[in-house]
């Protein structure tokens, strides 16, 4: 038997800035130890909030890794204490953990993938505040059509230490791009190339597909 807890997922709740504290609340009552706390900032016409349909962009994004079965649990809790079935109460999607490069606990390509299984991924790219620009311009440049970037702040040490071996600090930098499936590749290259991301010290890059929303339209 699978032990769905050795599957690496991770969840993305998108809420009122002001919410974001009780969400890792609610996300510790079942077990999760801790999450990181984001605020974007769109660098492209299109960004991730238009891609999922919030206008404002005043919302805290909090993003919680940990084994499948407990995701799945957390995901489920705040979907229900938050109504995210209620019109503008918050969304939430649960992504797998494809790879990660840059990271001492995980490095490598990650789980195979069929074609035509997923449609999207989201490349999320951590570097030093200021490295940014960087990364959009190498990701454009390998077919992207613009990111989002997200200050972020750590909020439980011991699960992004875990994962990966790095606290997000406010002098950090998450680059987040939506992607098309067959560009994936080439647009992580360049990240890669660009921004030197193996060396020690220059951050981490991963990429995800969706696999479960809550309180989007279906």
């Amino acid at each position: 038997m699978v032990n769905n807890d050795r599957e690496l997922d991770m969840l993305a709740v998108i809420v009122a800035q002001d919410k974001g504290s009780k969400v890792l609340a609610l996300a510790r009552e079942v077990g999760v130890a801790g999450g990181t706390i984001l605020h974007g900032i769109g660098t492209a016409s299109r960004t991730i909030f238009d891609y999922l349909g919030l206008n404002d962009k005043k919302k805290a994004i909090i993003k919680i890794v940990g084994g499948r079965d407990l995701i799945f649990k957390a995901a489920e809790h705040i979907s229900n204490k938050m109504e995210f079935h209620k019109p503008n109460h918050g969304i939430a999607y649960i992504e797998n953990v494809l790879s990660i490069y840059g990271s001492h606990f995980i490095n490598g390509e990650g789980e195979e993938r069929g074609e035509g299984e997923i449609m999207y991924n989201a490349i999320y790219t951590i570097v030093e505040r200021g490295v940014a620009s960087d990364v959009i311009e190498a990701a454009e440049k390998a077919g992207s059509k613009g990111g989002t970037v997200i200050n972020a702040r750590g909020a439980g040490t011991h699960e992004t230490q875990k994962v990966f071996n790095m606290v997000i600090e406010p002098e950090k930098e998450i680059v987040l791009i939506i992607s098309e499936a067959d560009k994936t590749g080439a647009i992580v290259d360049a990240i890669r190339e660009k921004v030197k991301i193996e060396e020690p010290g220059k951050g981490i890059l991963y990429v995800t597909d969706v696999r479960e929303t809550y309180g989007m339209a279906k």
